[in-house]
């Protein structure tokens, strides 16, 4: 039987992880092709819902929002704000959940098929990018009624290099995350449940309804130490330049995120072998 991620040398390296994804790219696709049909052509809201979902999220917490502050609006430069935070919220926290329980999931076939497991870990990001998309033209159309007067919409490269990174970035975080967890799961079936309720706490321990510049001391080290932290954070630098970006913080996130894909790369190769087994 083939050993994946393996070279001629038998060594795993990551020439050697992405040449075996590649040739398995066609199985990639077919994976891709069963989410996509799944969320679109066997939903009665269709891509819908996934409109009205981030308006509905954006809507409760800017309502909470202005009741303290004292405004009145449903819909102002604060749910606009909100919504390009969420939109990468929701891309984290969906693709993270299910992650966690991927190889579950597909224990069926799993049993049957020896293909690169990472596979089934690519798919569902992949296919989620068609919602990420829907949602952000969203966003633009309603960045463009608020700030058209307000701010120039003419963007350097660097922010739209940086953007393009930011989603980069909250793959490699939710791939780490779901890796480690789901190798761990095979053994603790709880974690799957358990880090659903953890997503819910981990959201307001993220600057999304708030900015770290809003913090100061203890406060907004512990919440900056969170690796998700710096993408709202840039993101409103990008589109309403209103925070102070602690390059710090920001390098932080980075050195951790790239540790902690090592760590559970190293985890899931060395525990795949007993997937089949354990499932």
């Amino acid at each position: 039987m083939k050993s994946y991620y393996k070279n001629i040398d038998g060594k795993v390296t990551a020439k050697s992880i992405v040449s075996d994804l590649y040739s398995s790219r066609y199985v990639l696709y077919e994976f891709v092709k069963r989410d996509l049909k799944i969320l679109y052509t066997q939903s009665i809201s269709g891509p819908l819902f996934y409109i009205i979902f981030p308006l509905i999220q954006c809507g409760v917490f800017n309502f909470i929002i202005n009741k303290f502050s004292g405004k009145n609006v449903i819909i102002d430069k604060t749910f606009v704000e909100l919504l390009i935070c969420l939109i990468f919220w929701n891309l984290f926290s969906s693709n993270l959940v299910r992650g966690c329980g991927i190889l579950i999931e597909n224990s069926k076939l799993i049993k049957k098929l020896y293909i690169p497991r990472l596979i089934f870990y690519l798919a569902p990001f992949l296919s989620s990018l068609s919602t990420f998309l829907v949602q952000l033209s969203l966003f633009f159309i309603l960045y463009f009624l608020f700030y058209r007067n307000g701010i120039n919409l003419e963007f350097s490269i660097i922010k739209c290099l940086i953007f393009l990174s930011l989603i980069i970035y909250c793959f490699l975080l939710c791939f780490a995350g779901s890796l480690f967890i789901s190798s761990i799961s095979i053994k603790y079936r709880d974690l799957v449940y358990l880090i659903k309720y953890l997503i819910q706490i981990l959201l307001f321990l993220s600057p999304i309804l708030y900015s770290l510049s809003s913090l100061d001391g203890f406060s907004r080290l512990a919440i900056g130490l969170n690796p998700f932290s710096m993408v709202p954070e840039i993101l409103r630098w990008i589109f309403f330049e209103n925070v102070i970006i602690y390059l710090d913080l920001v390098i932080y996130n980075l050195i951790f995120t790239l540790i902690f894909l090592i760590i559970s790369l190293f985890v899931f190769i060395n525990n795949e072998k007993y997937v089949a087994d354990r499932i």
